[in-house]
């Protein structure tokens, strides 16, 4: 028995859209903003005395609510280090609140040098909001912020 063709009716698509654009003016309608004016990232590099592993750390910070989730994804690194791992998550924070998340990274310098290395920091914001007549309600804005930082890697000193 051949296959009837798939009949959508233009009356199933608009009541479908009339809901989730109900459900996106619900979410929309919070009373706070959108977008986090306070959200920062940072991304910093302990200097280095010789080859070997550099230990650097980003930080995620918000003023109000809370971050859920979080990671730091290396995008670039100098031409003398390189990753041992690409991607960190919030399981491997050194520091965990609320507000703030710092997750830790290493590169590897195979040589002397300055150099950047660049990160995409990543998370999920959430805070409480209180729209007009009903109960108040979570809700959560992923967020994202490229972030830099020096990697110095000098000679070794010589003994004294």
């Amino acid at each position: 028995m051949p296959r009837q063709p798939l009949r959508i009716e233009s009356r199933h698509i608009a009541r479908r859209a009339a809901w989730g654009f109900a459900a996106f003016g619900l979410l929309s309608a919070s009373g706070t903003p959108a977008e986090p004016g306070d959200f920062v990232a940072q991304l910093s590099c302990q200097p280095r005395v010789g080859k070997g592993r550099v230990l650097c750390e980003a930080t995620l910070h918000v003023g109000s609510g809370r971050l859920t989730w979080a990671d730091a994804i290396v995008v670039t690194t100098p031409t003398f280090a390189s990753t041992l791992r690409d991607r960190v998550g919030i399981r491997t924070a050194s520091q965990r609140e609320d507000d703030r998340i710092v997750l830790p990274f290493a590169l590897v310098a195979q040589s002397t040098g300055t150099g950047e290395v660049t990160a995409k920091a990543r998370a999920v914001w959430c805070r409480t909001a209180s729209p007009p007549n009903n109960p108040p309600q979570e809700i959560c804005t992923s967020l994202s912020q490229l972030v830099s930082a020096t990697v110095q890697v000098s000679n070794a000193e010589a003994p004294r």
